[in-house]
């Protein structure tokens, strides 16, 4: 009968100590990534809303010259962000007026909320000068106001 030291048997595996700490590194490891991963996700998702509202901002700016109106004369909506229908149907109005497919924008920000806007110059009366606005609500930085275009505001 042979008999082996301790030493021999330790050459033929890893003790559980070791696996251990191999799995906690591991673990440690995969969780900065993961925390990595999703700062890089919502950067993009930023830059993406950012692109889609200048993209939303200058098919505005067009359809408001080509109607030679203000928002409210481009969509007949005083308040695009009731309703996802009513921002649709804005969109769809935007979209015609100015000869840019916006149309895209129906499905949302990043984040899945529909885009908000809200056609405020001349809303209440011909002197009403608050300015047009489009915005996400995922964040407050992603809004854009429009210069007013009434000869009464300007």
């Amino acid at each position: 009968m042979r008999h082996f030291s301790k030493n021999q048997y330790s050459r033929y595996g890893f003790t559980i100590v070791e696996l251990l700490i191999v799995i906690v590194v591991i673990a440690i490891l995969a969780s900065i990534s993961v925390v990595a991963y999703n700062g890089i996700q919502q950067r993009g998702r930023m830059s993406a809303a950012k692109s889609e509202l200048n993209n939303f901002a200058k098919a505005v700016e067009v359809a408001r010259i080509n109607r030679g109106t203000t928002l409210l004369g481009v969509t007949g909506d005083g308040n695009s962000s009731v309703s996802q229908t009513r921002m649709n149907n804005s969109i769809d109005d935007i979209s015609s007026a100015s000869g840019i497919d916006i149309t895209s924008l129906k499905k949302g920000d990043p984040w899945g909320n529909y885009y908000r806007m809200d056609e405020n110059e001349g809303e209440s009366s011909a002197t009403d000068c608050r300015q047009d606005r489009i915005w996400s609500t995922q964040d407050p930085s992603l809004i854009v106001y429009f210069a007013n275009v009434s000869p009464s505001c300007t």
